[in-house]
């Protein structure tokens, strides 16, 4: 078969044509795979500072979570800088996109099609509390979760409960809740913890009682910083607060507002996993308390250690404690 030469030339230019859009695409692909690996992300491997500086003496502007997951922007030194300031390197973990990809694809928006972006404003309907028997199980992710007191729960579809916990969204049988309460659309509740005190004292009682009634109804506006201490004032038997027991100097002590720390303690363990609410201040008792989990108690001590928190959700909320039933249920509220 013979093959003219302008065939040829034809031919010649289709492959040169052909090779030229395989270099143009192949430059794109790799330049945008480039792009997209030069985005890092870190796990925090312990509870965090971040700092205003990359220095450890410099200010204390928040604090990261242990297997929170953060966005490094940059590194200087021994430090990484991240959304608010820098945190130092030696504990964060780097991870690849493929594994946050990963980690992303396994979480359970998709239950409800939310996003992450959206988490932090849920309006929930519910709040329940898992019992006993179940504390844990029945969950989606195959996670265990330890839940202390009460939880909101943002729907209940087919028997089920769709509850939130930090960044995912989990859901247990309906059954698995000792009660669940209805508290209407109106409410638009977005943290809520509830802890117990049956085997207190009178006076213990009474304290937890006294500071909450002095808590409940606070506004935090948005941009807007609270402070335990600077709320309820000061706590001593002038104040009318009683004897109770107290940690002091890591022991067991009587002194007046004995069990106010409960009150601080439930505050914080109904926000901590707000990603919208930045941490300021919180310390944990020298000694173990019983009604939370090992560090997720927030002591205080007026004219000292404080529990503080910023509101950075675009609007103002409400903290309301209500004592009942020898138990504080907190819950944070957003401002209509």
């Amino acid at each position: 078969m013979h093959i003219s030469c302008i065939e040829r030339c034809r031919f010649k230019y289709l492959i040169s044509f052909l090779a030229i859009i395989i270099l143009i695409t192949s430059t794109f692909y790799t330049s945008a795979v480039a792009d997209e690996e030069q985005v890092l992300y870190g796990k925090i491997t312990t509870n965090l500072k971040i700092r205003e500086m990359p220095t450890t003496d410099s200010t204390q502007v928040g604090l990261l979570f242990k297997d929170e997951i953060v966005e490094i922007l940059g590194v200087v030194d021994d430090w990484y800088r991240v959304k608010g300031g820098f945190v130092y390197s030696s504990y964060v973990t780097i991870i690849d996109n493929s594994a946050l990809k990963f980690m992303e694809a396994e979480s359970t928006y998709s239950i409800l099609d939310m996003t992450q972006d959206n988490m932090p404003y849920l309006r929930n309907k519910y709040i329940g509390t898992l019992s006993k028997k179940t504390k844990g199980e029945g969950v989606t992710n195959n996670k265990k979760l330890n839940f202390v007191g009460d939880i909101p729960i943002i729907d209940i579809i087919d028997g089920y409960a769709y509850f939130a916990s930090g960044k995912d969204i989990y859901k247990a049988k309906v059954s698995s809740f000792e009660t669940i309460v209805e508290i209407g659309d109106d409410c638009e509740i977005i943290d809520a913890y509830r802890t117990v005190f049956f085997s207190s004292t009178k006076n213990r009682k009474y304290n937890i009682a006294l500071v909450a009634s002095i808590i409940d109804g606070k506004v935090i506006k948005s941009g807007y910083s609270f402070s335990y201490n600077k709320t309820t004032g000061p706590r001593g038997e002038a104040e009318g607060y009683k004897l109770a027991t107290v940690i002091l100097n890591g022991e067991y002590t009587e002194d007046f507002g004995g069990g106010i720390c409960q009150v601080s303690s439930t505050i914080y363990a109904a926000v901590k996993n707000d990603r919208a609410i930045q941490i300021l201040s919180k310390h944990a008792h020298a000694l173990e308390v019983s009604y939370l989990p090992i560090g997720m108690d927030a002591t205080v001590s007026y004219g000292g250690t404080d529990f503080k928190f910023r509101n950075n959700h675009p609007f103002s909320i409400v903290i309301n404690a209500k004592v009942e039933n020898d138990a504080i249920l907190i819950t944070i509220s957003k401002k209509k």
